[in-house]
């Protein structure tokens, strides 16, 4: 059912009805989606120079831009 603004503005100077926002969101899947997490490496390490594993490994991006932590 359609209600008129003039309606409508009787009902708001009555405080009968009070206009609200909603806000919702959408999520999706992305083009980095990936059902299970990927464990990337963060260093490189001794053991995995040693071994070879870091042609194998996959390193997480490094952030050039973060601001250190207050000393």
């Amino acid at each position: 059912q359609v209600i008129g603004e003039a309606d409508i503005n009787s009902l708001k100077a009555r405080k009968l009805i009070v206009l609200q926002t909603w806000k919702g969101y959408s999520a999706r899947k992305g083009p980095s989606y990936a059902p299970q997490r990927k464990k990337f490496a963060t260093d490189l390490t001794r053991e995995n120079l040693q071994s070879g594993d870091w042609k194998n490994l996959e390193f997480k991006a490094y952030n050039f831009n973060a601001k250190g932590s207050p000393s």
